[in-house]
């Protein structure tokens, strides 16, 4: 279902989640942390906006056919303690 998509169609939403982390850093203790966060990921949707579709694919295919199950978990664990984290931050 991934491989259908147009991504492209789909940048305007990291962007929009970059811009909401950055407006609200008034409300964790650690707004830097936040700030980060929401730049890495205004940059995932400039990314998927201006590379060509050609990058994009092979990013894709890498991610579906290539990746191993060690890989998902990893990245699982990384995405778990980055919203355990930001959860237990807001005021």
């Amino acid at each position: 279902m991934l491989r259908s998509v147009n991504l492209r169609w789909l940048s305007p939403l990291p962007l929009i989640f970059g811009v909401l982390f950055i407006l609200s850093k008034d409300s964790v203790p650690y707004p830097w942390f936040i700030v980060v966060i929401g730049i890495l990921i205004i940059g995932k949707g400039v990314y998927l906006l201006l590379s060509p579709k050609k990058h994009i694919d092979t990013i894709i295919n890498w991610w579906m056919d290539k990746a191993q199950d060690i890989t998902y978990r990893f990245w699982g664990l990384i995405i778990f303690i980055l919203g355990i984290t930001i959860f237990t931050w807001i005021r």
